[in-house]
């Protein structure tokens, strides 16, 4: 049997100062430190561990952070009903410490497991919860007349539908209908979730008992600076609707790639994580309009496929097409992209990045939808974390847009009317330590005059960090309405070890005033937060990319303000996100395997500049609160990509 680590050991993975190693790695790389990742899902179960054995006897225990958080002025509307609730119990996975471990190690170049990835089903057979826990699990919720569900993807994730009183009486709380002030409506559970003291620490999350937090597309189309009329022309996309596969790839520095390396992401497979259906024959447009290969679309459906929340208004085609058309565009003959599509749900979140670690086909995937932290749930967070944990030992990477609304992410959540320092908001799932945020920058300055525009130049350069700028628009002062690239500090993580370890951190990761540590994040003293992003790219709409979306049910692609016959002009840090899954393509092609969750590639290298010879180090402007400076910093991270750079150092 899988002992659950006690109460002291998970403090001491939290508080202590593992040994590290000094290494230094090849050439024009810095030395670091590595160290285990300083995370709050142990402090989340320190917390589980610390009611239980507080209280022996204690028939019930409360799981740490499992109420809802309300929005403010949201008031109950009634009792919830329903025929059914299906709902998830998340399950921790085991020998914490022994994972930690091997992560370091799988990154560690000097370790005799660099990059020795774990195949498919190694992960689970190492540090699924033990039988014997899981049986627990299964028997309480069999022991509430609940039925258990197949389907799951990981033994993490138990599925079981009830009707709503079976549901409050299993785990002792009631579900209520809600109202905010500007008429959302929502359910959700009134107090804490308490299960028997034999689960302590074994169950770590409710799914599914609220649909608050459900998850947004984080891109924008190009507006008129006067509507009703047509964005001005920019790019040589069709109608001057944006920019195309070659000119990306000649201002990113993609083109000596694909002509000196031969190297167009051959082989490698990718993905997306969706919640929204589209029209498949729109990328069949795409890929006409720009000669590029006929690379295999294969829809995987998770948790039974995407389902619309409030109607065709839910219906994000744009997001799902922007997301394929520019992943191919900067990797053109990769072998396959997998369209991972679940329900907007807790469940269909959680369930879709635990499908995609449990297949383990993908070498690379982006995600460009995300909640601010403040309304992410703790079973979120902690469902995620899980699934990119095991994607890092699988030598997976993975990319998610940072958000599109500066330093304040919960902004286009009106309801929550947060005030003062609470303001200030990071995404969920880029703030995750096992994920690689991806930021935004603009070729306009704020007042939207265009520093850079390569018109019909098919093979433009790049032209110039002085050119490309911030995405910043409407901010300051803590609006940010036009749009502007996320970053910032996280609630929730602690700083990963590619960042800073054991007081040595990357050059501008210390921003006196702005970098936060301990309680800010849920850590211990001393312990600095997560930051983000770490990279970043073009992402402002009025500099954007030429997408072709002609799905009737999705505004974006119908409304004729932005649509000129199928061809929309779109950013936000969506765009961005899939550019660098297809980077990180190129990426594994040239280097023949998976290089793994590449924050630990990029924030290895360095120059007395600011790692300018892999990034362009964009200094110009802010996000509304962060400002960009030299080296890493949090309206950019490190920068936008010179791949030819990255991809052969």
């Amino acid at each position: 049997m899988t002992s659950i680590p006690s109460m002291s050991s998970l403090r001491s993975l939290v508080a202590s100062d593992p040994p590290t190693l000094r290494l230094r790695s090849q050439t024009g790389r810095r030395a670091f430190r590595t160290v285990l990742p300083l995370v709050s899902m142990a402090l989340l179960l320190v917390a589980s561990f610390s009611t239980a054995y507080a209280h022996p006897s204690a028939t019930l225990v409360p799981l740490s952070a499992s109420a809802v958080t309300q929005p403010t002025g949201a008031h109950i509307v009634s009792h919830y009903t329903a025929p059914q609730m299906t709902i998830g119990l998340l399950l921790a996975t085991s020998h914490q410490q022994e994972q930690q471990a091997l992560i370091k190690a799988l990154y560690n170049p000097h370790s005799p497991l660099y990059h020795q990835w774990l195949k498919s089903g190694a992960f689970n057979a190492r540090f699924a919860p033990a039988s014997s826990q899981i049986k627990a699990a299964q028997d309480f919720l069999t022991g509430a007349h609940m039925h258990l569900l197949a389907g799951s993807p990981s033994p993490t994730l138990l599925l079981a539908s009830g009707t709503v009183a079976q549901v409050e009486a299993a785990l002792h709380t009631t579900i209520n209908n809600y109202q905010t002030p500007s008429g959302q409506q929502y359910f959700a559970n009134s107090s804490a979730v308490q299960v028997p003291a034999n689960l302590s620490g074994n169950v770590i999350g409710t799914l599914g008992l609220t649909n608050l937090g459900l998850v947004r597309p984080h891109s924008q189309v190009s507006d008129g600076q006067q509507r009703p009329h047509l964005p001005p022309p920019y790019g040589g996309g069709p109608f001057g609707r944006g920019l195309t596969p070659s000119q990306i790839a000649g201002i990113y520095d993609a083109a000596p790639v694909y002509k000196q390396l031969n190297d167009k992401g051959q082989g490698i497979t990718t993905a997306v994580v969706e919640f929204s259906g589209y029209t498949p024959k729109d990328i069949d447009v795409y890929k006409k309009q720009f000669k590029l290969p006929n690379v295999p679309i294969i829809d995987k459906p998770v948790y039974g496929g995407p389902t619309p929340v409030n109607g065709a208004l839910d219906r994000y085609a744009s997001e799902v097409e922007l997301d394929i058309e520019l992943q191919l565009a900067i990797a053109p003959d990769i072998k396959q992209l997998l369209v991972y599509n679940a329900p907007n749900s807790e469940i269909g979140d959680v369930a879709q990045y635990l499908q995609i670690a449990k297949d383990n086909q993908a070498d690379a995937i982006s995600t460009s939808w995300g909640l601010c932290e403040y309304l992410a749930t703790t079973s979120i967070e902690l469902g995620e974390f899980q699934a990119l944990a095991q994607m890092a030992t699988q030598g997976q990477s993975i990319f998610a847009a940072s958000g599109d609304s500066g330093a304040f992410d919960c902004l286009p959540y009106t309801d929550n009317n947060l005030q003062g320092n609470n303001e200030l908001q990071a995404d969920d799932p880029a703030a995750q330590p096992y994920m690689t945020a991806v930021g935004g920058t603009s070729f306009a300055q704020p007042n939207r005059t265009v520093l850079f525009d390569p018109g019909t130049n098919a093979n433009p350069t790049y032209p110039g960090v002085a050119k490309e700028v911030t995405w910043t628009r409407g901010c300051p002062p803590k609006d940010c309405a036009g749009g502007a690239g996320g970053g910032g500090v996280s609630r929730f993580w602690g700083s990963p070890d590619y960042q800073s370890s054991a007081g040595q951190a990357v050059p501008g990761f210390i921003e006196p005033g702005l970098t936060q540590s301990g309680a800010y994040c849920g850590q211990t003293a001393g312990t600095f937060c997560r930051e983000l992003p770490d990279v970043s790219l073009n992402a402002d709409p009025s500099t954007g990319y030429a997408i072709y979306c002609a799905d009737k049910q999705d505004p974006f692609c119908t409304d004729p303000t932005y649509n000129i016959k199928g061809w929309i002009r779109l950013g936000g840090t969506s765009t961005s996100a899939p550019l660098w899954a297809g980077i990180a393509a190129l990426i594994d092609h040239f280097n023949r395997t998976r290089q793994g969750l590449l924050n630990y590639y990029f924030y290895s290298f360095d120059s007395a500049a600011g790692f300018k010879s892999q990034f362009h180090d964009i200094t110009s402007f802010d996000n509304g609160h962060y400002p960009a400076g030299p080296a890493y910093d949090m309206a950019t991270g490190l920068g936008s990509a010179d791949i030819f750079h990255l991809v052969k150092p």
